[in-house]
């Protein structure tokens, strides 16, 4: 199982520059990695409903009330959360997003709802060892591509990673998706952009 070093010594290999020891090393590499390499895998983490980052988790009820008198219910966000992609109850779910949102409040982020004892399905920092193969692939074409400028100065091999990057994203989602129900496409999605 790789780790986070692993992912992103596969990244540099990519780009074609010399792997690190640790994020901690006095070098380019290891300065680049360790100032982006977490938010670069929480974005690719967050563009998709990955089943191996998706938990489901009943939620914590606050005392105190939404501020918007249009909410019901205050709930914390999960401690893992780094996406909330629904939120539903006793098997119910509610794919109208007036049901609920996440919103920031005292610096925090919560999610306010209409939903009573509610359940969220949301994205958590999956740790490495736990990453699906193809995930895997597209987090290293990821950080190929976010750094390929940075490392080497080369448009064309920033441009060619982009590439690889786009083909690894399509490959990822297709697997994904293959492997259970897709609960992120509605029918009605199209129906209500028109409106």
């Amino acid at each position: 199982m790789s780790s986070s070093v692993d992912i992103a010594n596969q990244a540099l290999m990519m780009v074609g520059s010399k792997p690190i020891v640790s994020f901690e090393d006095n070098t380019t590499e290891a300065n680049i990695m360790a100032t982006a390499y977490q938010q670069t895998k929480a974005s690719v983490l967050r563009m998709h409903e990955w089943g191996c980052s998706t938990k489901v988790e009943t939620l914590a009820l606050l005392e105190a009330a939404p501020t918007d008198t249009y909410w019901h219910y205050a709930y914390a966000m999960p401690k893992q959360a780094i996406r909330i992609t629904d939120v539903f109850t006793n098997g119910i779910d509610y794919y109208n997003r007036r049901e609920w949102q996440v919103e920031v409040q005292d610096e925090s982020k919560v999610i306010v709802s209409r939903i009573p004892n509610a359940i969220a399905r949301f994205t958590y920092d999956v740790p490495e060892s736990r990453l699906d193969a193809h995930v895997e692939a597209l987090l290293v074409a990821r950080l190929a591509f976010d750094f390929a400028y940075a490392l080497t100065g080369s448009n064309t091999r920033e441009s060619n990673l982009g590439s690889i990057y786009m083909e690894r994203l399509k490959e990822a989602r297709t697997t994904d998706n293959l492997e259970g129900s897709h609960t992120g496409f509605r029918i009605d999605t199209l129906q209500n952009v028109r409106y």
